[in-house]
């Protein structure tokens, strides 16, 4: 093995930017990228398909061309992950690394709710999204509930309002209707007041319904129970939002109560300073908070990238600037074609425009990580 050799796990949207930056600076460095799949899949796209307006097919994003880089892609998963340099894969193959970058993302959490791990679809993860849309599909009547919470409560919106598109478009199912769940408010609390007004009157103004700052109990086969004993029925019911690490066989030690990995402001691991952590995988240090989004795991990965190669040369790491993060955070969820573009909880604008930003993210991701396969390469 070289005298230096980075291990990035996860080929999302940190991994992929971490790796391709450490290979273009330091093109003598191995860089070893681990992922369950061949591709990625664009996740923010996950909310277009029961409308049809995405084919599972549309989300995919080959990795075979990243050997154009010199990455060595390897389709397997971590089953144990030991921060002194050593990881053990579901193949039974083990790789022997320096520095190592946790980017695996994250995956729903079922157990935020009682219940809902036996009743209720979490449509953010993968497979989860393909078997929600067929369930859609396959309903004819009666009501589906989308209860957003936890970290990540626009895709809810999001699903919702294009499930209700959906509808529209086909008028035997007329007889569905859909109903938004704020949890706790967590989707008033990214908002803001105005631009919550604007999303409620979205889904009431067509025949649906909005509840915020709802309390969930427990999650049934036939509703949804809340505190003060109201019963909201439900014959298909998602939740969106609550967030868990993957589990790599870490040193307990190194996460969180959630199974993120714990990082300094430096997205390094206090305890073990040869490990990284980037973007929904990434548990930040006490006090601060960001969303877990792709453009702030993009954002993270340029300082995650920069500390590897810092590491490697025996420099100090730089500090990533969560506070210029947070001042940059805006809000624009897809809710069926339409949006309310907000920051600071300060509604900005809404309607169609702002989609169009949307899509230039989209169009620069795919220009960026268009790797093609090792053929074409």
């Amino acid at each position: 093995m070289s005298s230096a050799h980075v291990l990035v796990v996860g080929g999302g949207f940190g991994g992929l930017d971490v790796a391709v930056a450490v290979r273009r600076r330091r093109p003598d460095t191995p860089v070893t990228l681990v992922n369950p799949s061949a591709h990625l899949t664009y996740r923010p796209w996950l909310i277009y398909l029961p409308a049809g307006e995405r084919q599972p097919a549309d989300l995919r994003v080959p990795l075979a061309g990243l050997s154009r880089f010199g990455i060595t892609l390897l389709v397997d998963s971590v089953t144990t992950l030991d921060p002194q340099g050593t990881t053990r894969l579901a193949s039974g193959e083990h790789v022997s690394f320096t520095h190592a970058v946790v980017a695996t993302g994250a995956h729903s959490d079922p157990g935020l709710f009682p219940g809902s791990a036996d009743h209720a679809f979490f449509p953010c993860d993968t497979a989860e999204a393909t078997r929600f849309t067929e369930a859609f599909r396959r309903l004819e009547k009666g009501q589906v509930t989308v209860v957003i919470a936890g970290e990540r409560p626009g895709p809810g919106l999001e699903y919702a309002g294009w499930l209700v598109r959906a509808l529209e478009r086909e008028a035997g199912r007329r007889a569905i209707g859909v109903r938004v769940v704020d949890a706790e408010g967590r989707l008033a609390a990214v908002l803001g007041p105005r631009a919550l007004s604007r999303v409620a009157d979205h889904f009431t103004s067509r025949g649906h319904e909005f509840v915020t700052g709802a309390t969930v109990l427990k999650i049934g086969p036939d509703g949804i129970r809340l505190a003060g004993g109201q019963i909201l029925g439900s014959d298909l019911t998602a939740v969106v939002g609550p967030l868990r690490g993957h589990d790599l066989g870490l040193p307990p030690e190194a996460l969180d109560d959630r199974g993120f990995v714990r990082v300094d402001r430096n997205l390094r691991s206090p305890l073990h300073p040869t490990l990284f952590a980037v973007g929904d995988a990434a548990a930040v240090p006490e006090g601060r908070t960001l969303p877990k989004s792709m453009i702030m795991a993009r954002s993270q990965a340029k300082t995650v990238a920069d500390n590897v190669l810092r590491s490697l040369e025996g420099v100090d790491p730089k500090p990533f600037d969560f506070d210029k993060a947070r001042r940059s955070v805006v809000a624009m969820p897809d809710f069926g074609g339409r949006t309310v573009f907000v920051k600071n909880q300060k509604l900005i604008m809404s309607g169609r425009l702002p989609l169009v930003l949307r899509s230039l993210i989209d169009k620069s991701f795919f220009r960026t990580h268009d790797y093609g396969t090792e053929e074409g390469s």
